[in-house]
């Protein structure tokens, strides 16, 4: 979908569709990506946190990840057991 944000219109994402996965419930937010004069929103149930990453710390996207899902991520980030997806902002196509 589209919609205007301050007179500019953005283009708006979603992620269980690109991803192909289902959607359990639905997202009551969305975020707003600079991709400079092209901004982008991607719908998400929730955001957890806001964190820094170490560009040196980022992993490859294992293997066994399907192609479709793996073309639009920029690798893997471990931190305290957790493991973070990080999508390529510049990879997404609408």
């Amino acid at each position: 979908g589209m919609f205007t944000l301050r007179g500019q219109i953005v283009t708006n994402l979603s992620l269980h569709v690109l991803f192909k996965i289902s959607q359990k419930n639905e997202c009551s937010h969305c975020i707003v990506l600079d991709k400079g004069s092209d901004p982008i929103s991607m719908n998400v149930n929730e955001i957890l946190d806001i964190i820094d990453i170490d560009p040196d710390n980022i992993e490859a996207v294992p293997d066994m990840i399907p192609i479709y899902v793996k073309s639009h991520l920029k690798g893997i980030f471990k931190s305290n057991e957790q493991i973070i997806t990080l999508i390529d902002i510049e990879k997404l196509h609408y």
